[in-house]
């Protein structure tokens, strides 16, 4: 961060500055972001008070798509928890939803009255209809965990 001279992280007020003059550049807001989470924790702030301040800024900025990246990365070094402003990255969405749909379902702890006869005449699905009742991923939460 070039202005890193006479930034220090220390207030919300700084960290709201430097965002707001970052433009494009992603790699300024994660460090603002991580320079400030890493003040709050160096003057003893609690986990919960730094959580409570990150969520006022990600609040301000979570219209910025392209800097979630920056909220997420700096949560993660900190080990904090996930945002409930800065949604997890579509891709992680997919993924998530891709292995839950790859995994076999044990027919075992079906009821049998929803288990598909042997006899087809009693209209068993076909794998379009399967489709159809699939969730769309943008009804899906995004804290699949």
């Amino acid at each position: 961060m070039d202005a890193a001279g006479f930034f220090k992280g220390d207030t919300m007020m700084e960290v709201f500055t430097v965002l707001a003059n970052s433009g494009t550049d992603v790699k300024t807001v994660r460090d603002a972001v991580i320079l400030y989470i890493a003040r709050k924790k160096q003057k003893g702030r609690s986990e919960q008070h730094i959580q409570d301040k990150l969520l006022q800024l990600e609040d301000k900025f979570k219209h910025i798509e392209m800097w979630h990246p920056a909220f997420r990365d700096a949560r993660a070094l900190f080990q904090l928890p996930k945002s409930k402003h800065i949604p997890l990255p579509k891709s992680a969405i997919h993924k998530q939803h891709e292995s839950k749909l790859l995994h076999p379902i044990d027919m075992g702890s079906v009821p049998p009255s929803l288990k598909s006869p042997a006899s087809p005449s009693h209209g068993s699905p076909t794998p379009s209809s399967w489709d159809a009742s699939l969730p769309r991923l943008q009804d899906l939460p995004y804290a699949l965990l």
